[in-house]
């Protein structure tokens, strides 16, 4: 029988964690976006504005991510196209997006996520779909 060394086992557990962090998180790379919300949580507004926006998400190994947000006239989320680089933490359940000094961030529910797909929840009616390009 061996008996592993105190410092051994120090490793393990280091190496355990670093690959819990982003670097191992399987979402880098280039995803494809879609924001959508439900009309009905709009009343009276006029029934030309169109309740989703396509977009782009780059998430890289760093802990950054780019977003592109590619609204147009008439879209409820915006009219321009918005282009915003934050850091990313995949935690559990929530995929948090803060600036560099960790404030006024978004913080979304994860409701499903695979190796190519996600389904994020932002308040009770804002929903983010993403397809790995």
């Amino acid at each position: 029988m061996r008996i592993i060394k105190p410092v051994t086992s120090i490793l393990i557990v280091l190496a355990f964690f670093s690959a819990c962090s982003n670097n191992e998180s399987g979402l880098e790379g280039e995803w494809k976006a879609k924001w959508t919300t439900d009309p009905a949580s709009y009343p009276g507004v006029d029934a030309s504005v169109k309740f989703t926006m396509d977009g782009q998400f780059e998430f890289s190994s760093d802990g950054k991510v780019t977003i592109s947000a590619y609204g147009h006239k008439g879209c409820i989320f915006s009219s321009d196209t918005l282009i915003h680089s934050l850091k990313w933490n995949l935690n559990n359940d929530t995929l948090k997006l803060v600036n560099e000094n960790d404030i006024h961030g978004m913080t979304y529910s994860v409701l499903n996520l695979t190796s190519d797909k996600m389904r994020l929840q932002l308040m009770d009616d804002i929903f983010l779909d993403l397809e790995k390009i």
